[in-house]
C-alpha cells in the first residue's frame, strides 16, 4: 500500500508541548513518534470508508450490468482483467448452451447473497484498513508559533513550550514530506456505485490507495484550528509495535528556536534555559508575551 508523498516547501514547522515534555525532548534531543491509537482523537486514522450505496443497490445494478455483458448485442471486451470480468466473458461465450432463465436465476441468487453479505464485507474492509494505517508512527506539527488555542490546549495553558523546527533539505529529513491535514465534515467515500461495478467487471481501473491514504491525513472540521501537518511512517511487516511509540534521535540543527509560554513560571524557566543552552547551544530562545494592545502574542529573545 505504498503511496508517494509530495515534498512540501515550508521552511519551518512548530510543535507545542508541556514544559515537562519539552525537558525530555531537550535532554534527549529526541522526538516521540506515536501510533494513531494513542491520539486524543479516536476517529483519527480509524474512520474507515463511507459507502455511498447499499448492498441492495449494488446487487440490483450489478445484476443488470452482468446481464447486459452476457446477453448484450455489443461484445463484452473489458480492457482490464478481473476475476468477475473473466467469469462474465466465459459465461457469455457459453450463454447458448443452456436455458437463459436458469442463468438469470443464478445471477439473481448471487445478487441476493451479495446484498446480504455487503455490510459484513464493508466492516471487514474498514477493519483491515484501520489495522494497516494504525500500524505506524506519526509525528504531528503545525504551521504557526502564535496559535492561541494550540498554546492553551497543548502547551499547558501557555505555561509550556513551542519548538520551531527548520527545514533540513540536505539531510532529506522526514519533515520535508510532511503533508497538510484536510479538515472536513464529510467522511472519506468509497467508490461510487457505477465506478465500483466498472472496477469489478474490468471496464475501468480505480486506485483505492490514494483514498486509503486520505484517511491518514483527514480530520473532522472541528480540529481545523490546529492547522496541522503530519508525517506518517508505516511499520515494517513483522515488527513488534511495542508500546505504540518510538523515541527518535534528531540532529541538533533541526531545533531552530524554542518559545517559552507567556505563563511559564520563573522556576521552570530557570530549569529549561540552561538545559537548552547546554544541549542545543545554537538554538534561539524566546519568551512569549501578551501584546500590550489587542489579543495576541509577541516574542522577545531571552538574554
Amino acid at each position: 500500500m505504498d503511496y508517494e508523498l509530495t515534498r512540501n516547501d515550508l521552511t519551518h514547522f512548530f510543535k507545542y508541548t508541556t514544559a515537562k515534555t519539552a525537558s525530555i525532548i531537550i535532554g534527549s534531543r529526541s522526538l516521540r513518534w506515536s501510533s494513531p491509537l494513542l491520539f486524543n482523537d479516536p476517529f483519527d486514522h480509524q474512520g474507515g470508508f463511507d459507502f455511498p450505496f447499499t448492498g441492495e443497490a449494488l446487487a440490483r445494478t450489478l445484476t443488470q450490468a452482468s446481464l447486459s455483458a452476457i446477453f448484450g448485442e455489443k461484445p463484452f471486451e473489458p480492457p482490464f482483467a478481473t476475476p468477475y470480468g473473466e467469469m462474465l466473458k466465459a459465461t457469455r461465450a457459453n450463454r447458448d448452451k443452456g436455458p437463459r432463465e436458469v442463468l438469470v436465476a443464478l445471477l439473481e441468487e448471487s445478487a441476493r447473497e451479495i446484498a446480504e453479505r455487503f455490510p459484513v464485507l464493508c466492516e471487514k474492509l474498514n477493519t483491515e484498513i484501520t489495522a494497516k494505517l494504525t500500524r505506524s508512527r506519526v509525528f504531528c506539527v503545525t504551521e504557526r508559533r502564535d496559535n492561541l488555542l494550540m498554546w492553551a490546549h497543548y502547551a499547558e495553558e501557555h505555561k509550556g513550550v513551542a519548538f520551531q523546527f527548520r527545514r533540513l533539505e540536505h539531510l532529506d529529513h522526514r519533515f520535508t514530506v510532511a503533508q497538510p491535514v484536510k479538515y472536513s465534515d464529510e467522511p472519506v467515500s468509497f467508490l461510487g456505485l457505477d465506478d465500483y461495478i466498472d472496477k469489478l467487471m474490468g471496464m475501468a481501473q480505480h486506485d483505492l490507495v490514494p483514498r486509503i491514504w486520505d484517511l491518514a491525513y483527514r480530520k473532522h472540521a472541528d480540529w481545523r484550528y490546529e492547522e496541522e501537518w503530519r508525517v506518517h511512517v508505516s511499520l515494517p511487516e513483522g515488527e513488534d509495535p511495542g508500546l505504540g511509540y518510538s523515541n527518535d534521535k534528531e540532529p541538533p540543527e533541526l531545533f531552530e528556536a524554542i518559545y517559552l509560554g507567556c505563563r511559564m513560571n520563573a522556576e521552570t524557566m530557570a530549569e529549561l534555559v540552561p538545559m537548552i543552552r547546554a544541549n542545543l547551544p545554537d538554538t534561539q530562545i524566546f519568551q512569549a508575551q501578551k501584546r500590550k494592545f489587542g489579543i495576541g502574542l509577541e516574542f522577545k529573545p531571552v538574554e
